[in-house]
């Protein structure tokens, strides 16, 4: 039962408030022991009382989802016959999404934010994960560790298959991007990633991201991430966590654009651990300020204080 009621209030504009009603029905099944099917019915209500809005005060809103989800799991364990690592289990899960929303006439809704605009949806998304683990015995306990992992994802847009085209040049693209993520972690202090948007009907990257990690048993990090978005940047992350005293840390972080040439934030940190509390000092730099930050956490219950100070820049 996903539901939320917000009052949405601003100095110029439309103001007013919305409760969304959001429940959702699914009964997760199991045909044969083969596969897990679990078929979903998701009804929506969403009801407002908007002010400074010339189309009236009220609205409402009634649109619905249904869903069928299918997916099973192929595993395979390997011996290794090594003293520590005993055995590789290697396993795939393949799964299939339908997914349908009926169009809905929201044009005349307050738009307040992605709530108020639910596009239609007549689609498949199809996917296949894979993971590689390591079963490790070292004086009698067991640990594991994933060696390499990897999603990747597509949907079909049926509406658009199927859609009559406007012009002779019109072409249907019912085909979203491919979407993937890929891990390998040679060894548990050294991780290699990547995720990518592979755009399939103009045959490159929209965006990507890689990465590497490394740490050590004493808490110390350091991570280097590329980061591309076509047309739009391109830049260097780099971060590292310094481990000074037990509860005491050092981190640094900076993003570095290679199309400006230039630093787009640098950021210093101290933060300090205790056994239910912590406590985090940062002084960031950006292009159009400075900002000192402290933030208090309590363990369970998240941040429950923060003090900013702001700086014009220099």
């Amino acid at each position: 039962f996903d539901s939320s009621f917000v009052n949405f209030s601003r100095k110029l504009g439309m103001t007013g408030q919305r409760l969304d009603i959001h429940p959702r029905l699914s009964l997760p099944l199991n045909p044969g022991g083969y596969f897990d099917l679990t078929p979903s019915f998701s009804p929506r209500a969403t009801f407002y009382m908007a002010s400074e809005n010339p189309r009236g005060r009220f609205f409402d809103r009634y649109i619905y989802e249904a869903t069928v989800d299918l997916t099973t799991t192929f595993v395979r364990v390997f011996e290794t016959g090594f003293e520590d690592l005993k055995a590789l289990r290697h396993t795939i899960r393949p799964k299939l999404i339908y997914s349908y929303v009926p169009e809905a006439v929201q044009n005349d809704l307050p738009q307040f934010d992605a709530v108020d605009n639910i596009g239609s949806a007549n689609g498949v998304t199809y996917s296949i994960n894979s993971t590689v683990t390591g079963k490790y015995m070292e004086d009698g306990v067991k640990s594991y560790l994933d060696y390499f992992y990897l999603d990747i994802s597509q949907s079909f847009n049926i509406n658009e298959a199927t859609r009559k085209l406007a012009s002779a040049t019109d072409k249907r693209r019912p085909f979203s991007n491919v979407t993937g993520e890929a891990r390998f972690t040679p060894a548990w202090w050294a991780a290699i990633s990547g995720k990518g948007n592979y755009n399939y009907y103009k045959h490159w990257f929209d965006s990507y991201d890689a990465g590497l990690g490394l740490e050590d048993s004493r808490g110390d990090k350091l991570n280097v991430t590329e980061r591309f978005i076509r047309d739009t940047t391109k830049y260097l992350e780099a971060s590292a966590r310094v481990r000074l005293i037990k509860p005491l840390d050092l981190t640094y972080l900076i993003r570095y654009s290679f199309d400006q040439q230039k630093s787009l934030e640098a950021v210093w940190g101290l933060e300090y651990t205790h056994q239910c509390w912590s406590a985090v000092l940062t002084y960031t730099e950006r292009l159009e300020e400075k900002i000192v930050f402290l933030t208090f956490s309590l363990e369970g219950l998240g941040k429950v204080a923060g003090v900013q100070g702001s700086m014009p820049s220099f």
